[in-house]
């Protein structure tokens, strides 16, 4: 399995075999799934006060922040970040201030 369907179907990207008939915990393997393929193919999702790009700070410089869903480390240049592209994305959640974002976002 590629790393993006494996987090996708919840099975180990090596075997393709269920978490459970492993000694890895799901959770390490979706950070392992991450960590290889940077997030690529998820977009993330934005709430009503981040969804237009003019609504979210940017700085100047890009600084490295630490997911709060999955503790990747992650490249921004927003000023505001609390998830990553793909905890953002699985957890509905708007990727700059946690709060609540049904939609899926796009670029």
């Amino acid at each position: 399995l590629c790393p993006h369907c494996s987090d996708k179907e919840n099975r180990c990207v090596c075997c393709g075999k269920p978490p459970e008939s492993q000694d890895v915990q799901p959770s390490i393997q979706k950070q392992f799934s991450r960590a290889v393929t940077g997030n690529l193919g998820v977009n993330p999702r934005y709430c009503c006060k981040h969804k237009e790009s003019h609504q979210r700070v940017k700085l100047v410089a890009a600084r490295t922040v630490y997911c709060e869903g999955c503790s990747q480390a992650v490249t921004s240049t927003y000023k505001e970040m609390t998830f990553c592209a793909a905890c953002s994305d699985d957890q509905a959640k708007c990727m700059l201030c946690g709060f609540a974002a049904p939609e899926a976002g796009s670029y």
